[in-house]
């Protein structure tokens, strides 16, 4: 069995049975997110921008696939899960996590079966209420990513 480690301090990705160089579409990994999101945050006027500002945090669910015939091995860091990820757009940054210990966590995806794993994301914003966004996963030296994704900002109705 062929596998390929992915080494970038202190995150590591090894993918069993991983594409070839060239071969971007046709990735055994799939990554699977909700056609749309509402997020409630702080809608807020500056004295320096005639637009409003959108600010707060959300929660996206992902899903990592494995559409492929074949068992895939996939390893990440406990904590530095969200570093393996980017975003499309400059106005959603992804909220880092933190922990106590940060250790390599291995694991199967038998074929046709999902790890699903929660992203904590910020939003800051001075566009409309809907920005369309896309995940990127990185498997090995490529980047696959998601389905688009339709965010929906919504004045928050109390503050903390």
């Amino acid at each position: 069995m062929n596998k390929v480690w992915l080494l970038a301090f202190p995150y590591v990705l090894c993918i069993s049975n991983p594409v070839s160089a060239g071969q971007v579409g046709s990735s055994p990994i799939q990554i699977k997110v909700p056609e749309s999101v509402i997020a409630e945050v702080i809608k807020y006027q500056t004295e320096t921008s005639s637009q409003p500002v959108w600010s707060g945090d959300f929660i996206l669910a992902t899903e990592i696939v494995n559409v492929s015939s074949e068992t895939q091995h996939l390893t990440t860091w406990t904590c530095s899960y969200e570093f393996m990820w980017s975003i499309n757009r400059t106005e959603i940054k992804i909220v880092p996590s933190s922990c106590r210990s940060n250790y390599v966590k291995g694991f199967d995806l038998a074929p046709n079966t999902s790890y699903p794993q929660k992203l904590k994301l910020q939003v800051t914003s001075k566009t409309n209420d809907e920005l369309v966004f896309s995940v990127m996963f990185r498997v090995g030296r490529n980047k696959v990513a998601s389905n688009p994704v339709r965010l929906i900002l919504k004045q928050k109705s109390s503050y903390p």
